[in-house]
């Protein structure tokens, strides 16, 4: 897969779009498997402090993600969206053999990370794919997304119905063949900025939508 000439720019690249946003359903799977993980309270004994601050530390690092686009205007971070689904699936999957809650802690901010990664540089990476068809192309992606996260409970309640939370880990299996196969279709993909023709004003365009903003 080339994105380098100007005409695969303008066309909308079905393939790449596709494996992009399945490179997010995925994702967005493993990091729905917290809210179905209630024997996790249990497990560690977790108030509802303690277990309320588990969403925290998943959520927090998505603040780094204006840093991570930044590096990736000026740098190819593709790597980050071939192993997110790796990263997260095994910090997901090994959360039920976390030998306590420091270490849980540290695997729902590592799968944090990963996830802030994927959502700051996958949206350009699409974008990139979709040439012209910008619209279409985000579609994907959040079809992708919204996907992933109505299977996640489904797919962890489901398993805990056959093997025990101590074999959970084998789920990050799902994870690593994902970021095996991106890397085999992704290696020519870049997740540097384009350069788009059309320059827009973004202090006009921001005092157009100020009354959506606001509200």
């Amino acid at each position: 897969m080339n994105t380098k000439t100007t005409n695969e720019h303008e066309e909308f690249q079905s393939r790449g779009v596709t494996l992009v946003s399945a490179a997010h359903a995925v994702h967005d799977t493993y990091t729905g498997y917290l809210p179905a993980l209630p024997l996790l309270i249990e497990k560690f004994s977790l108030t509802n402090t303690t277990a309320g601050l588990l969403t925290v530390f998943m959520r927090i690092p998505s603040l780094i993600q204006p840093i991570i686009g930044h590096i990736a205007d000026r740098k190819n971070l593709r790597l980050l969206i071939i192993l997110a689904p790796t990263i997260t699936g095994a910090a997901m999957s090994l959360l039920s053999i976390a030998p306590g809650y420091g270490f849980l802690a540290f695997l729902l901010i590592l799968a944090g990370i990963s996830s802030a990664a994927l959502h700051a540089i996958g949206p350009v990476l699409g974008s990139n794919l979709s040439g012209k068809k910008l619209g279409k192309g985000m579609s994907f992606w959040m079809v992708g997304g919204e996907l992933g996260r109505a299977l996640g409970p489904i797919i962890i309640v489901t398993a805990l119905g056959y093997i025990t939370l101590d074999e959970l880990p084998w789920l990050m299996l799902g994870g690593i063949l994902a970021s095996c196969f991106l890397y085999a279709k992704l290696r020519s993909t870049t997740t540097l900025h384009q350069e788009n023709p059309i320059q827009i004003n973004w202090f006009e365009a921001l005092k157009k939508m100020r009354g959506v903003m606001i509200r």
